[in-house]
């Protein structure tokens, strides 16, 4: 289904989403919670984009498989590459679940940015379990010297430099060929699925879509998309065969995460995807 499509009637007014912001916080499982480091980093992103509300066009938020996975630059070139100039910013943080995605965004359209067209949504599992941090220099960990809250680039992106161990890498190719052999399938959680299409409704009355995402993950992500709203956009990185360069070891460090050379795969994945998802009705 074309963007656009999701919730195109008359909705009731964007306050709801005060509402959403809320009842997400019940509804989904309150083990995710942000140390100081990461909610500080979180806050000062919110408030560049509260700053720049007028200046992007795509936001995307999520844990740490969007904050270290996602790059804007190169998803913004792939994007004009296909005649679409769109500038977009990552919202992704470490140890970030569904409930503070929404919250989030809830406070990014308290500022009612003129511009912003579409929220990239990641999706986890119903029960809201976040990755657990993978030791040293891995999620969690502080940032670089001299880069700042927003990443070498400036918007928002902190690639990950590690490649997978070898302790790691015997455990990732069982995991690999089980999934290969015999794909996963979570059952919904309806009243996620409920959450998140009211979320999705509350932005359309805004003038905002949400694309809902499914990172490329063996553990906690995989399989999410079972709880995506209907008639809405979905992109999943589910498939292991589809999309293998996705899942190969040397674009990882673990099963959850994708290196610097694994992002830049999935920018250009993701952005080809988005793009198709929308040719038939730009905006």
């Amino acid at each position: 289904m074309p963007i656009g499509a999701c919730y195109a009637a008359s909705m009731k007014p964007f306050p709801r989403l005060l509402v959403a912001g809320l009842r997400v916080f019940l509804i989904l499982t309150a083990g995710s919670r942000l140390d100081a480091q990461a909610l500080s980093r979180i806050e000062r992103k919110v408030t560049f984009v509260q700053q720049h509300k007028d200046d992007f066009d795509i936001l995307f938020v999520g844990s740490s498989r969007v904050f270290h996975g996602l790059s804007p630059r190169i998803f913004d070139q792939v994007a004009a590459g296909n005649g679409y100039h769109w500038r977009s910013f990552n919202l992704g943080m470490d140890e970030m679940g569904m409930a503070q995605s929404i919250d989030v965004i809830r406070e990014v359209m308290a500022s009612h940015p003129a511009r912003l067209k579409y929220v990239v949504f990641e999706l986890e599992p119903g029960t809201g379990m976040l990755a657990h941090r993978q030791g040293a220099g891995g999620p969690g960990a502080p940032a670089p010297a001299g880069l700042g809250p927003l990443g070498p680039e400036g918007d928002g992106f902190f690639p990950m430099v590690k490649t997978m161990a070898p302790g790691i890498e015997a455990e990732y190719q069982q995991r690999l060929a089980k999934e290969r052999e015999h794909p996963s399938h979570p059952a919904p959680n309806d009243e996620v699925k409920a959450t998140l299409e009211n979320f999705a409704k509350d932005l359309a009355a805004a003038n905002v879509q949400v694309v809902f995402l499914v990172a490329p993950s063996l553990k906690a992500a995989h399989g999410s998309g079972i709880n995506a709203p209907r008639d809405c956009v979905l992109i999943s990185f589910d498939d292991v065969v589809r999309y293998a360069p996705l899942y190969d070891e040397a674009n990882r460090p673990d099963a959850e995460h994708l290196n610097t050379r694994g992002a830049e795969i999935f920018s250009r994945l993701l952005a080809q995807e988005f793009v198709n998802a929308v040719h038939s009705t730009p905006r």
